[in-house]
């Protein structure tokens, strides 16, 4: 996914990284999303998530009905499946979602499941998700490339960032100064 996403080349210099086997170096939790997009010069090299700059997530399952958190033909028209491993996937789902609300200033987040060879889009905020119903991308590669292309063409604020929050470096005097004042008010 990696190769081809940074080999067909996203617009406004967005690209893609695999961190499936490292955790983040700032993140208690140890989550480990499978791979992202970022801004082009917010790209992790370690293969470790950079919860920080991420702007879309993509989680990769095995196939199958048990990897699939999401019924689309759920008698009751509830898209969530209750059974125990979907259960536990849609969980792990909503940690990664957790962690980039933590580390980011968001109104919403997109991601990706890709599940053997069929995927699902899905736009998180803060009172739930919405999410597409799955499409065969094996069948249809044009479909998944659709939706990247579509998603790296929206402004930020488009993609979740929250307009009105300004991202600190940790050389600026309002970085430091928040740390003065977190240890002022330290127990």
């Amino acid at each position: 996914v990696q190769r081809v996403i940074n080999r067909v080349g996203l617009p406004n210099k967005h690209k893609a990284s695999l961190s499936q086997s490292k955790t983040s170096l700032t993140d208690d939790s140890q989550s480990k999303v499978d791979a992202a997009i970022y801004p082009d010069d917010k790209l992790p090299m370690d293969g470790r998530p950079d919860w920080t700059h991420m702007r879309l997530f993509i989680e990769f399952k095995k196939g199958g009905t048990c990897n699939d958190p999401f019924d689309d033909d759920a008698a009751d028209g509830q898209a969530e499946s209750w059974a125990e491993s979907r259960k536990k996937i849609r969980g792990q789902l909503l940690w990664y979602m957790r962690d980039v609300f933590l580390y980011q200033h968001r109104t919403g987040l997109y991601s990706l499941l890709i599940n053997g060879p069929e995927f699902r889009a899905m736009r998180w905020d803060r009172s739930g998700v919405l999410v597409t119903r799955a499409t065969n991308y094996a069948q249809d590669p044009v479909s998944l490339l659709r939706i990247l292309w579509a998603f790296a063409l929206l402004e930020l604020p488009e993609q979740g960032s929250d307009p009105t929050a300004i991202l600190l470096s940790p050389d600026s005097a309002e970085y430091k100064r928040m740390d003065i004042w977190g240890e002022e008010d330290s127990c």
